[in-house]
């Protein structure tokens, strides 16, 4: 801790400074709602003034080290508080007005009291111990204030999701495994197993852990779950679910049951335990009182004082946790569902704990009832994931957007074993083919299969590789599931499929029959078009019997043609585009590979490519710039669409095309080539 707190009559009023004034007056003064005020220029508010207690707390903040010198001298400072919020907001804003900001809330007004009433004030922790009370009182508060809004089942899917209950749990009391009774109240904890593999439940010893006490005498239980135990019986709730121990796992019907139920598992939980920051599952929760190793934490907040005898705090604000990716947990591909579904959170970052529900987020270094709103997390993908929940409900038109963005999460998180990756995906794609008839075919939704195999990569795509090759059929090319990076959809189109987007630019048309096979010897089962135009009726949105059916390969009758690479570009919204022309070297289209690894050294090699939908869109000002001087009798009328075809960009081995990136072709050129029918089995 940087300083202490002085009693009010220890730290008189020291000396006139109007930036001190003007911080104090965005904690005091009740109609101070400005959503900015401004306290001046860099080298006025700091470099050159002669009050030495401001320029200490502008000069604490954690993003300077990070911003280059010229910005600092020359940014901008504000003081403010937005409606809604609970905290005073001081920015520093460079030049080219990205903003810097700390969170600030009052330890200690001498004047008299807090007058702003939306305020909260800091709080003073135990720089090694957790308060178990104030977890506790969290708990309660939520409870009595937020009722079924936070402690209720998810809104229309609810009884869907219901209906997904855990099979086993832990008794903490009792410290063993219990079948689950039928609507326990359970905590369920959310965290990674990293390098760390924990101890697991196994058909061999599964009645060897239904003892009383077995969980204490016999196995070793890593530290992250023995201390979520001990958490749990301090909240005073009695069972616990950790996968580890209540998904036997070499049972496999029961574990791939309980895979696609994970959504209900932690719909369903009274509150989720989130290991934020733990790097594997050893980890523990130091500072956690009452554990077995009883490891102290250490947190360190940051006082300052103004010289107008105002102290305050800066706040521990949980962005880091709310901004996945700056976490291992949060990196994940597991804990993607366990985030999406969670109703309360308990969530342990760095030491600290804060708790989130649908109304509030509380923190240890806060005082404030009303907790961090939704004003005060203004980023972060707990955000984006809490908009995707809000669209899974049955009954409602499909949102495209909440569904790709849901499918990115899991493209450009982490997996230690890529061949579970749609295991990962299940529980999500059981609550979200609530809105999707037929369900998902390996991640693709089966009622819009021929727009979402359409899919392109947002930048650089690596394939994902099992750990075992035999298990490499578990990761098909022409889904998302077999790669990592990031991608997007033919959003507007898939929208205007279903319904629910009537301006659509571009109008894709299926020219395919798609079949899914479960193995090569398979048959296969032909995927139907869906009509959401002709079917709105909240009826037609059903529970599909199988929510996703892993399907290793697709085929369908298709035409094929070979084209060469004109020319390699970049700068443009994709990392590397190959302009093709045919073998007379009149320009055909573009190809966009999904790793650049995977270009032809040879300029002169021969890319296989096949049709796989047709299109036709509105001219706009940037895709006239880039095909007028390339395509022979570009149209002069404002009025005619360009039509193409979208194509793939393929490679056989034993059999089986594989997918190696996707383009455009032009349609006029494409249908004056030697086309080839074939029969295309993708994996």
């Amino acid at each position: 801790m940087s300083d202490h707190v002085e009693s009010p009559g220890e730290n008189p009023k020291l000396s006139e400074c109007k930036i001190c004034d003007a911080i104090s007056d965005a904690f005091t003064d009740p109609d101070f709602e400005f959503l900015v005020g401004l306290l001046g220029e860099w080298k006025d508010v700091v470099t050159s003034s002669p009050c030495t207690f401001h320029p200490a707390l502008i000069l604490s903040c954690d993003a300077l080290e990070s911003m280059p010198e010229n910005d600092r001298v020359n940014s901008t400072l504000y003081i403010g508080t937005a409606s809604g919020t609970t905290h005073v907001s001081l920015a520093i804003v460079a030049p080219d007005g990205c903003s810097n900001e700390m969170s600030l809330q009052a330890l200690h007004v001498p004047d008299g009291p807090l007058l702003n009433p939306d305020l909260g004030r800091g709080r003073l922790v135990d720089e090694h111990w957790v308060d178990i009370d104030l977890l506790r009182e969290w708990e309660q508060k939520c409870r009595k204030e937020h009722g079924m809004t936070c402690g209720g089942p998810h809104d229309d899917h609810s009884n869907h999701l219901s209906s997904m209950q855990p099979v086993w749990l832990i008794d903490v009391w009792q410290r063993c495994l219990v079948k689950a009774s039928v609507a326990p109240e359970y905590t369920a904890l959310s965290y990674v197993w990293g390098g760390f593999r924990p101890f697991t439940t196994l058909l061999s010893n599964i009645h060897q852990l239904q003892v009383p006490f077995s969980l204490d005498s016999g196995p070793n239980i890593p530290r992250t779950v023995s201390d979520a135990i001990m958490l749990t019986q301090n909240l005073g709730i009695r069972y616990l679910w950790v996968d580890a121990l209540c998904i036997v796992q070499d049972d496999e019907d029961h574990r791939n049951s309980q895979i696609a139920s994970m959504a209900g598992i932690f719909a369903n939980a009274s509150l989720t335990i989130v290991i934020a920051s733990g790097v594997h599952s050893n980890t523990g929760l130091p500072g956690l009182p009452g554990t077995c190793t009883e490891t102290s934490r250490s947190v360190q907040q940051e006082v300052f004082r103004l010289c107008n005898g105002l102290q305050g705090l800066k706040l521990q604000r949980p962005r880091e946790y709310l901004w996945r990716p700056s976490q291992p947990w949060g990196r994940r591909v597991w804990t993607i569902q366990e985030d999406l579904f969670a109703k309360r959170r308990l969530v342990y970052m760095d030491g600290w704990f804060h708790w989130q529900c649908s109304k509030s987020t509380w923190q240890e270094d806060s005082t404030s009832s009303q907790g961090l709103t939704s004003d005060d997390l203004e980023f972060g993908v707990w955000d984006d994931l809490r908009d995707i929940r809000r669209e899974l409900g049955p009954g409602k038109a499909p949102n495209i957007w909440a569904l790709v963005d849901c499918f990115r999460q899991f493209v450009r998180a982490e997996i230690t074993y890529a061949e579970d990756i749609l295991d990962a995906f299940a529980g999500a794609a059981t609550a979200i083919a609530l809105s999707y008839p037929g369900g998902f075919i390996s991640g693709l939704p089966m009622s819009l299969f021929y727009l979402s195999v359409l899919w392109d990569g947002y930048g650089e795509l690596k394939r994902r590789r099992a750990t075992r090759v035999e298990n490499q059929v578990k990761l098909p090319t022409w889904s998302w599931a077999g790669w990592s990076g990031d991608i997007y959809m033919p959003l507007n189109a898939m929208r205007s499929a279903t319904g629910t987007f009537q301006e659509a630019k571009e109008v894709i048309t299926p020219i395919l029959e798609w079949r899914y096979h479960l193995s090569l010897e398979d048959p296969g089962v032909p995927i139907p078009h869906y009509n959401f135009k002709e079917n709105p009726n909240p009826s037609y949105f059903s529970i599909s019997a199988i929510s996703q059916i892993v399907a290793p390969y697709i085929s369908c009758s298709t035409r094929r043609a070979y084209l060469q690479s004109e020319d390699v570009l970049s700068g443009f919204d994709k990392p590397t585009i190959i302009t093709m022309r045919d073998s007379q070297g009149t320009f055909a289209g573009v190809l966009y590979p999904h790793s650049s690894d995977d270009i032809p050294s040879d300029p002169a090699a021969l890319y296989e490519v096949v049709e796989v939908a047709a299109a036709k869109m509105a001219w706009s000002e940037q895709s006239r710039r880039f095909y007028s001087n390339r395509i022979v009798n570009p149209p002069t009328d404002g009025d005619e669409p360009f039509e193409f075809f979208y194509i793939l960009w393929i490679e056989w081995e034993g059999g089986v095309a594989y997918r190696k990136g996707n383009g455009q072709v032009v349609k006029c050129q494409w249908e004056s080539l030697s086309l080839e029918k074939i029969h295309l089995m993708m994996g």
